[in-house]
């Protein structure tokens, strides 16, 4: 139990920092920041879960309050993470959020191209790229790193058995 509790706290603690991070304009790279805090609350998680079971072990193993917050903060990030990527990065909802915010509540294509800079989206797309090693660049030239190369193979290999992401 004392897993869950300290999952829910930290959990909280990283969404309250974060929130307050987007808010006040400290983090312009804000999916750094996001797994920056992750991590920080993640130890903090199964640190406080594994040090309240040693003060009170008659209540359940600490291994176990520990295993149980890993899990339980896990699944919640992962979550979060999720959310957090298809509220900033979908093309389709800024897209609809773009139409939505119009004036008419309707916009043309090149309307729509001239609010949406698909280059400054790959832009950022390639600094943060490059950012966590997945590519370099030289020459003008973009390479995967091994990095890059691995999570290519792993998400194609998702892309083809699930057959989806071919129009991405």
């Amino acid at each position: 139990m004392i897993g869950l509790v300290c999952a829910i706290a930290g959990f909280m603690g990283m969404v309250l920092c974060h929130l307050a991070a987007l808010r006040r304009g400290w983090s312009h790279r804000h999916f750094r920041t996001l797994g920056l805090l992750g991590v920080v609350f993640f130890a903090l998680s199964v640190a406080g879960a594994a040090v309240w079971e040693a003060w009170n072990p008659v209540v359940t193993f600490p291994v176990m309050a520990v295993v149980f917050a890993l899990f339980f903060y896990g699944v919640v990030i992962f979550a979060y993470f999720i959310f957090i990527y298809i509220v900033d990065s979908s093309s389709a909802t800024r897209i609809l959020i773009e139409i939505e915010e119009s004036p008419e509540r309707q916009l043309s294509f090149e309307e729509l191209m001239r609010r949406y800079s698909l280059e400054e989206k790959f832009q950022d797309i390639l600094k943060d790229l490059k950012f966590i090693g997945a590519i370099e660049e030289k020459d003008g030239e973009f390479r995967n790193t091994t990095k890059g190369e691995r999570h290519a193979r792993v998400v194609g290999g998702f892309r083809r058995f699930f057959h989806i992401g071919g129009h991405l």
